[in-house]
């Protein structure tokens, strides 16, 4: 008997949090490299200017570009070791109750579960295997001998939906999206079922063209 395809984004829809940022601010011990990060963050820098204008210009997320490149030389094994401990000591007490609740009641239904995010792998990797869920993320580049390059080698954000598509929709009795992106808008209007969490009450505006099931967050 078809199943529900249940997609649920991961940063401000299942935990309180930037993951990429808030990642890099627990796993960068460099003072100049967190000195960076905290300049790239800062509305008041000229860092973040650019951020701001590459970003409009061009539609891609500067913010986070130049806060990858601070990645740049570590290992692999160093960057998935700090992510399961940024999930363990961090990222878990910073569970959405509403959403993960949700999440659950899901799995527990038989529902088909994918984590969407555009966040980096290593720390989506380490939710997955807690939650048990396949998952689908940018993931960061690495040379020949597992040194990252600073680089993503898949970016997923907005581009959600081309992963999706390759779905058979007949497989499934429905298909539902659960997110706060703004960037997710054509994956949602994919679903028949939308959960949109909201941090203010113009969010609304944004999705109501979609009549999506609102979490208020505010």
């Amino acid at each position: 008997m078809p199943k529900e395809l249940f997609i649920s984004d991961v940063c401000d829809t299942l935990y309180a949090s930037n993951t990429t940022f808030d990642f890099l601010d627990y796993f960068l011990q460099n003072k100049t490299e967190k000195y960076l990060l905290k300049l790239i963050r800062s509305k008041m820098s000229p860092l973040n200017w650019c951020a701001w204008l590459l970003t409009k210009i061009s539609k891609r997320d500067y913010y986070r570009i130049f806060a990858v490149k601070l990645l740049k030389g570590y290992s692999k094994q160093m960057l998935e070791m700090g992510a399961h401990d940024f999930y363990f000591h961090r990222l878990k007490s910073k569970e959405i109750t509403a959403s993960i609740s949700l999440l659950k009641e899901k799995m527990d239904e038989g529902a088909v579960v994918y984590l969407a995010s555009s966040s980096l792998s290593n720390v989506i990797e380490v939710i997955g295997k807690e939650l048990h869920i396949p998952f689908v993320a940018s993931e960061l580049h690495y040379n020949h001998q597992n040194i990252c390059t600073g680089t993503l080698s898949t970016e997923l954000t907005g581009k959600k939906l081309d992963y999706f598509m390759a779905f058979n929709k007949n497989d499934f009795h429905s298909t539902t999206i659960m997110t706060d992106n703004f960037s997710d808008y054509a994956l949602a209007k994919w679903a028949e079922k939308r959960i949109i969490l909201v941090y203010s009450e113009k969010n609304k505006d944004f999705w109501k063209d979609l009549s999506p099931t609102f979490i208020e967050m505010y």
